[in-house]
């Protein structure tokens, strides 16, 4: 990861990579979760979990919340129509398992850098919706 790069730049390769996976691998090829559009798209994930580790940040956007979920959702998808005797099938799990351990470990940081501010899920939250100085009941 460039160290360089803020969380939204970060974001902004997330689907990027994301939309090159869709326009060329075709989904409905079972191939496209080996392909290296995939491998980059995880790529970019482990850069924005590695910008977590290293900054004490815990917000996501929500463009790569969806990039996640779409990925998610079709990995889950074609593993539900795979039947498990199939010689894809266990290359479908790991590459969910893969995605799914990336959000995980991203969650986990974001949530340790609001815990090491001191903070509760809800101090950060009201933090963020009310401002710094704000004083909510």
């Amino acid at each position: 990861m460039n160290e360089n790069l803020t969380r939204k730049q970060l974001e902004d390769n997330i689907v990027e990579k994301g939309y090159y996976l869709l326009i060329r691998s075709s989904l409905s090829e079972p191939s496209w979760f080996t392909s290296e559009e995939f491998d980059n798209f995880l790529d970019a994930w482990s850069d924005l979990m590695d910008y977590y580790t290293a900054h004490d940040d815990t917000v996501i956007g929500i463009e790569a919340l969806r990039e996640y979920r779409h990925f998610a959702f079709v990995l889950r998808e074609t593993l539900r129509k795979t039947g498990s005797g199939e010689s894809s099938y266990e290359e479908i799990r790991e590459a969910l398992a893969n995605l799914e351990g990336i959000m995980d470990e991203l969650q986990r940081h974001a949530l340790h850098n609001v815990y090491r501010r001191g903070e509760s899920i809800r101090d950060s939250l009201d933090r963020r919706t009310y401002g710094e100085t704000s004083q909510n009941p």
